[in-house]
């Protein structure tokens, strides 16, 4: 475990410097205020709209967007540490940011780039909770929690695009 975590934090320094550096990779541009995330090939934004999961979704997709999903575990860690360290984001650290994940029948599945079901997970203890909360919310403590649809108190929207 400890290894894979090394291993994980080794790849998001790397894509940093390469981020960073522009040596490792050609030149990708994204919109303002978006960042280029290499593990997905997506650019990745956090958009300030108060809005309902649903209304969220459907704003990403009216701007040519996703809601954000996720694949792997590199790309979670990815996203915690640029949502604490990049200048870009670093103002939204204490607001919960509307994901593409959505209990479904029981089944949590994605709503973005890909439909399917969650394979890897980054759920806060005791969540989700069975509490009629179907959607997916990325915290203020880096973890995930269950949210009901409708909230919209404190919620932003992570939305990608393929590049």
């Amino acid at each position: 475990m400890k290894s894979a975590y090394l291993i994980s934090l080794l790849l998001v320094v790397f894509a940093d410097y390469c981020l960073a550096s522009q040596q490792c990779s050609p030149r990708v541009e994204c919109k303002p205020g978006y960042l280029y995330n290499p593990f997905s090939t997506t650019c990745l934004g956090i958009v300030n709209i108060n809005q309902t999961w649903n209304q969220a979704k459907q704003w990403c997709e009216a701007a040519g967007e996703t809601m954000l999903v996720f694949e792997t575990g590199d790309e979670i860690f990815w996203f915690n540490n640029m949502r604490e360290t990049h200048g870009a984001w670093k103002g939204y650290r204490g607001v919960a940011v509307h994901l593409g994940g959505m209990e479904v029948a029981g089944v949590w599945r994605w709503f973005g780039r890909i439909k399917d079901p969650l394979v890897v997970a980054d759920w806060q203890r005791g969540q989700p909770d069975l509490s009629h909360q179907d959607c997916l919310a990325h915290w203020k403590d880096h973890r995930w929690h269950d949210v009901h649809c409708d909230d919209t108190m404190y919620l932003l929207t992570a939305c990608e695009y393929s590049v």
